[in-house]
């Protein structure tokens, strides 16, 4: 059985780039190349739950070696997990995240699993229920 994409986003690293495109109907569109040099505003990342904190319902991830970021876990109830061992969000779990509080001084940068990968004509979100204009 052959395998089709009708339509596909491509995201994906190279050599310290990160390079995102859209396949509709077999053709290409958009690619987009940009550098993966630093922990940006809007940057996503897989990253590893590394510390939960139950008593505040949240968690620190790894999303770069040595750099972790804040999540509330209780804003962020919709997630892209990597490894299923549990439905919940677990210590040791790989998570989509985006940077969405730059670090300050002493704290952590803030993450978010509430994707949003912005275009020419939209916003395209992830655990948001919401058409919006």
């Amino acid at each position: 059985m052959e395998r089709t994409f009708d339509d596909t986003i491509i995201i994906t690293n190279f050599k310290d780039n990160c390079i995102t495109g859209f396949n509709h109907n077999g053709k290409f569109y958009d690619l987009s190349i940009e550098k993966n040099d630093a922990d940006t505003l809007g940057s996503i990342y897989v990253g590893l739950l590394k510390d939960s904190v139950k008593n505040i319902s949240a968690a620190f991830v790894e999303y770069m070696p040595g750099k972790k970021g804040y999540l509330a876990i209780k804003d962020n109830q919709k997630f892209i997990k990597f490894n299923n061992k549990n439905p919940k969000l677990c210590e040791g779990d790989y998570v989509l995240v985006q940077i969405t509080k730059d670090r300050q001084k002493t704290k952590d940068a803030v993450v978010s699993t509430e994707i949003e990968i912005p275009g020419r004509y939209l916003v395209l979100t992830y655990g948001k229920p919401l058409v919006a204009i």
